[in-house]
């Protein structure tokens, strides 16, 4: 997934049985630069960013949304097993 000037390894999992409020959204950067993550819990949405340099705030949370937009336009970024 390129999101930005940077490609990134996404993951998703959820929780089965309450999947629409319970997830998360991890993001790998190529080389491992960086991890950015998205837990949503509940209705709300926490972000992450471990590594790299983040200057901005609010910098990981449109990073991980635009993420998280581009998964949605090729179907369920949440797929259940």
């Amino acid at each position: 997934l390129r999101t930005g000037d940077a490609n990134y390894i996404a993951v998703t999992g959820c929780v089965p049985e309450t999947c629409a409020g319970d997830r998360v959204l991890l993001l790998v950067q190529e080389g491992g630069q960086s991890l950015l993550a998205r837990l949503d819990e509940g209705g709300f949405s926490h972000y992450y960013a471990y590594g790299g340099t983040w200057g901005l705030a609010g910098s990981t949370a449109r990073i991980v949304d635009s993420g998280l937009r581009a998964l949605q336009r090729s179907g369920d970024p949440y797929p259940r097993s």
